[in-house]
């Protein structure tokens, strides 16, 4: 077997746990707005537009800046940016939908990386590549293009039918000194839709991470039947596909045991910072509560933020102040510029800062919920990891297996087919490496607790 086969095989095995991202997106307010994506263009962290004359009728959205240089400007719509926003709007995940819709019947499936070169390149029929896309040449779009990796066109693009342009991991870029006509879904969610065209005509829906179109003349106008198709719920997200990506594809650039690939679709950098130690502190809880009669919110409050435990004092307020200065400030302000202003200005209310990045000390718990409460393979590693942890200390091995009072008999087919049993011990005490509901609770209740504690009120400033 090849080096790259074992590679892929070790992969597929890793995913074949993993449980799927749960919709995190907040419940619609009526029937009415679950029919329509309410965005005809989502850069989830960032807009870039450059033209000479710009006309849009529809809504944008992204969570980070937007930029638009343009002459003559027709906007019909609601831009709303980081500026307007208490919490980060998530993406309506819609993969499995746009795979099971549009890339099935009479789909050409590639899995290597598909390059073709022509004068004029004809889709007729749903194309989905494993690998990356390249085209060179004067595209008609009258079906699907569909990729985990990157998609590149040159040349010029024009399709008079609805079509899906689909990237699951990678970019999607066109460029041409002509035009470029899409009618339908370009959806490339975890990575950069880049269109240089002097022509840019897009009919339809845009859901990108990041959006950067550069032209003379931009039409953007939104297509009611694909906003329908998407909706406005997203669905679970599954990590199909991830052992045909590179290697390299699969990097972890802040080095804590997750994906990149993984970040960018839950969003969250909070298991690095809060979450993840949140998640660490079962460990102490379980070593100071387990096999007593010691209150688990009580005890699990007197614990955090404390020296010597896995969530000390110094990573509170480090994990506080990278979340608040992430939120503050622009990717483009100078780092020495940031740590200046934040402990001059901010430093004394991080507190405060922190709970209004999430709207409500109420908003903020049902986020910590997420965290401490749950069985996802990647979410609730490290409170899974920790609780195994804490299983192995010999006081709570010893105080488990003191703890049986009966035994089961458990029946079962043996060798030659002979009804035979096993007696199974039942114990008073729950598994230690397994982590209790009253013990997830405790974990939020000790947080909020001890960020409520230490908000400062306008006459303590």
């Amino acid at each position: 077997m090849s080096k790259n086969n074992i590679y892929r095989r070790g992969i597929a095995g890793l995913l074949a746990g993993i449980v799927a991202i749960p919709n995190l997106l907040s419940a619609p307010a009526s029937a009415e707005e679950t029919e329509k994506y309410q965005y005809n263009l989502f850069g989830r962290n960032g807009i870039e537009l450059t033209a000479d004359n710009f006309c849009s009728n529809g809504n944008w959205h992204t969570n980070k800046s937007v930029s638009v240089s343009c002459v003559n400007r027709n906007f019909n719509g609601t831009l709303t940016t980081e500026a307007d926003i208490v919490k980060r709007v998530k993406h309506v995940y819609a993969d499995q939908k746009i795979y099971n819709t549009y890339f099935t019947d009479n789909c050409e499936l590639l899995e290597e990386e598909y390059s073709y070169t022509d004068l004029n390149i004809n889709i007729n029929s749903p194309l989905f590549c494993y690998g990356n896309i390249n085209l060179n040449g004067n595209v008609s779009l009258n079906s699907n293009l569909g990729t985990l990796m990157n998609l590149n066109i040159t040349g010029e693009v024009k399709n008079a039918n609805n079509s899906v342009v689909y990237s699951k991991y990678g970019n999607i870029t066109i460029e041409n000194n002509s035009t470029a006509n899409i009618n339908g879904l370009i959806y490339a969610p975890l990575g950069t839709l880049t269109i240089n065209s002097p022509n840019v005509n897009i009919n339809g829906i845009v859901i990108a991470d990041k959006v950067v179109i550069n032209g003379n003349c931009v039409n953007i106008n939104s297509n009611d039947n694909i906003a329908r198709f998407v909706g406005n719920i997203s669905e679970a997200y599954d990590f199909s596909g991830l052992e045909y990506l590179p290697e390299e594809w699969l990097g972890d650039t802040d080095e804590d045991g997750l994906f990149d690939i993984y970040e960018k679709v839950i969003d969250n950098k909070k298991l690095s910072g809060w979450a993840g130690d949140l998640q660490s502190l079962i460990y102490n809880l379980k070593l100071e509560t387990y096999g007593t009669s010691k209150d688990l919110n009580e005890t699990a409050y007197s614990i955090i933020a404390k020296d010597g435990t896995y969530f000390s004092s110094e990573d509170m307020v480090s994990d506080i102040d990278a979340e608040n200065i992430y939120n503050l400030y622009s990717k483009h302000d100078d780092l020495s510029y940031m740590l200046d202003n934040y402990y001059k200005e901010y430093s004394n209310r991080r507190y405060n800062i922190f709970v209004e990045g999430y709207g409500s000390i109420e908003e903020l718990q049902d986020e910590v919920d997420e965290f401490t409460s749950g069985d996802e393979l990647i979410k609730h590693s490290i409170l899974n990891d920790y609780a195994k942890k804490a299983a192995d200390n010999e006081y709570i091995k010893k105080t488990y297996n003191n703890s049986v009072i009966g035994y089961v008999e458990i029946p079962y087919v043996g060798v030659g087919g002979v009804l035979t049993s096993y007696y199974q011990p039942v114990h008073s005490l729950s598994d230690p490496q397994t982590v209790t509901p009253n013990e997830s609770k405790a974990l939020t209740y000790a947080f909020i607790k001890y960020i409520s504690e230490n908000l400062v009120w306008k006459k303590q400033l």
